[in-house]
């Protein structure tokens, strides 16, 4: 029974890896970045907790003290969540650093036109969040272009995608083998921010999100505090495609009820081998170490 427990977060991640590109046919851009987000940082909680019980075990059959079980076990965590650490050590100076633009923002939009030739274009979350936007970009687009741009990355702000790109990003410092959840959401979060500004026009939204990749493939830089409207060649090869596609329908209840009904699965994994492991090492009134132990 507790092999199983364990196991079971690990071979759902196994699982999920291969087909995570397909989770964005099945939901629409908005429940993508959710669904995602959650679904990383609940399979990092639950394949650390396996590990750390894993842990737990070994240490019970060799009768190690329950004093040494809880300093092996603080170590496997600290290992665990020491890049998590580290990580948001970083988002933290990068969103002190960010406060610049906060600070300028000066208009009732939350926008910040910045004098610099330089083409770009970005969302800064945190406080009342800005949007950043270079006076190279504007001059190189169209009063419409150039609205749709706007509007893409008030959605990053509006929908809160960072959050969800945080969560991808945590769980990958918990579990490496995460890492491509956190492509994924960001990918879905860019979809959802180009429907949202699709909405006054598809069209001119496709041909805004074409040009600023044009512009800005020569200096673009992933930077992992910030979403802007530009992504990798193929990313953005996919996103003009939707765009020329007809807006997504609503989301089905079945894909939802899937993700929702995998998600308490992991919750209750993690939930069975916490639990396990909290029964032997913390006795009960009516219960002594030894007793656990055996």
């Amino acid at each position: 029974m507790l092999s199983a427990a364990l196991a079971v977060a690990w071979v759902l991640a196994a699982l999920v890896a291969p087909v995570l590109s397909r989770v964005h046919s099945l939901f629409s851009p908005g429940w993508s970045v959710r669904v995602l987000g959650l679904g990383a940082l609940a399979l990092a909680v639950a394949t650390l907790s396996s590990v750390v019980a894993a842990v737990c075990a070994m240490g019970v059959s060799v009768g190690l003290p329950v004093g040494w079980l809880w300093a092996v076990m603080s170590f496997v965590v600290a290992l665990g969540v020491s890049r998590v650490v580290v990580h948001v050590s970083r988002m933290r100076a990068l969103s002190r650093s960010a406060d610049v633009f906060r600070r300028g923002v000066s208009d009732d939009h939350g926008v910040l036109l910045v004098d610099d030739p330089v083409p770009a274009a970005f969302a800064v979350p945190g406080g009342r969040g800005a949007v950043v936007a270079t006076t190279g970009l504007r001059d190189a687009l169209s009063a419409a272009e150039f609205d749709a741009v706007l509007r893409h990355e008030r959605a990053h702000l509006r929908h809160h995608h960072q959050v969800y790109v945080q969560m991808a990003e945590l769980a990958a410092c918990v579990n490496p083998i995460l890492r491509q959840w956190c492509r994924e959401v960001r990918f879905a979060a860019e979809r959802h921010a180009d429907e949202c500004a699709a909405r006054a026009g598809r069209a001119v939204t496709a041909q805004a999100l074409a040009k600023v990749a044009l512009l800005t493939s020569a200096t673009a830089r992933a930077a992992p505090d910030r979403l802007g409207i530009s992504d990798g060649a193929h990313a953005i090869v996919q996103r003009v495609c939707a765009l020329r596609r007809p807006a997504p329908r609503r989301q089905r209840i079945m894909p939802l009820v899937a993700a929702v009904l995998l998600l308490v699965a992991v919750g209750a994994d993690s939930t069975v081998t916490i639990d396990w492991m909290q029964d032997r090492l913390v006795a009960e009134r009516a219960e002594s170490v030894a007793d656990l132990l055996r």
